[in-house]
């Protein structure tokens, strides 16, 4: 049974629904709650994910290395996308610290 679901690539489209429920869900706690990953970043994440799967699929249901190249080159161009919104991001919010100014406890833990 497992090997017929990798077989006709039906295990890529049911992590094809998982990512959409979960990109929806993600959407809606962002607008609801008011913060988190913005949209273009929750989108651009859901792309890529999405291209790796559709690449998957297209390996395993022999569609063709130009398929294949299709859906990695889409999940490329995706991430680069969210790496560009981090670095915005991360340029307009980093912390300025002057000697009066204490670092926020995520940096003097190391976890930032």
């Amino acid at each position: 049974m497992l090997d017929s679901l990798f077989a006709g690539g039906r295990m890529a489209d049911l992590a094809l629904a998982a990512l959409l429920v979960e990109t929806l869900v993600s959407l809606w706690l962002a607008r609801r709650l008011g913060r988190g990953p913005g949209v273009a970043a929750i989108l651009c994440n859901a792309g890529a994910g999405a291209g790796l799967l559709l690449a998957l699929r297209a390996a395993l249901t022999g569609a063709g290395a130009t398929m294949v190249a299709a859906g990695l080159v889409s999940a490329l161009v995706a991430h680069l996308g969210e790496v560009v919104l981090r670095w915005r991001r991360r340029t307009v919010e980093a912390p300025r610290l002057t000697q009066t100014a204490k670092a926020p406890r995520e940096v003097r833990n190391g976890r930032y």
